[in-house]
């Protein structure tokens, strides 16, 4: 692919691939990621601009298929939500420059999700579920789930600015899980349900729960160290 991107023929290429330690799949900024149905890539390297921000959206209707530790990065949004992506052990980064609002929906898994807008004031929005098999962190901006989106992190839960929870339920279910960040973070229903026994940590956050708190039967919440997390007076357990 070098050798016909845009570095070869900038009035029709709108990608570069750029052979290196780490190769990068570049596309243009203005222009949107398309897979269409029937269609696999399956890169061996890295997903930006080319610049180091993000992709404006990705748009996936084939199969994508990650690296193995591939660095995916999206300022705009994500669409798969009637397509394949295989995670690997990837990690999507929504980077957004500034007060926008993009969506996400995505019928497969992710493996770690960060959520980064710089301090521009996007808002990171759910069109369909959220499952994170790995870690979903929110440094910058807000994590919004819309229409009460359920999410589900097998690893760390981390908020370090905005998690807009509506009346939607986050789900721990990795067997050593954690619930971090700087901010204290709200849910609105929380469970603690791993797929096989196991013990959900707050490690650095004291959490509210303003509707339920349901951990299930063999599983622990461990309030950490010097933690303590708050039932809202209408919350049930």
């Amino acid at each position: 692919m070098d050798a016909y991107d845009l570095d070869q023929n900038s009035a029709d290429v709108f990608f570069d691939a750029e052979v290196s330690t780490t190769n990068t799949l570049t596309v243009e900024d203005g222009y949107e990621f398309y897979i269409p149905s029937t269609y696999t890539f399956a890169p061996g390297g890295n997903l930006n601009d080319g610049v180091g921000k993000g992709i404006d959206d990705i748009k996936i209707k084939g199969t994508y298929t990650a690296a193995s530790s591939e660095s995916i990065l999206v300022s705009g949004s994500w669409d798969s939500s009637s397509a394949t992506f295989t995670a690997s052990t990837s990690t999507v980064t929504f980077d957004a420059p500034g007060a926008t609002t993009e969506t996400i929906n995505s019928a497969s898994s992710f493996n770690t999700i960060v959520f980064n807008d710089n301090s521009g004031g996007a808002t990171f929005q759910l069109a369909g579920a959220l499952d994170v098999n790995g870690s979903l962190t929110i440094t910058g901006g807000t994590l919004d789930t819309g229409s009460n989106r359920q999410i589900n992190v097998g690893g760390a839960f981390t908020n370090n600015d905005i998690f807009t929870q509506n009346s939607g339920t986050v789900v721990m279910d990795g067997t050593s899980g954690s619930i971090a960040g700087t901010t204290n973070t709200t849910f609105y229903d929380l469970t603690i349900d791993p797929t096989s026994a196991g013990t959900v940590t707050l490690s650095s956050s004291d959490p509210t729960v303003s509707h339920a708190l349901s951990v299930a039967s063999g599983d622990i919440l461990s309030l950490g160290n010097s933690r303590s997390m708050t039932l809202e007076s209408s919350s049930t357990l």
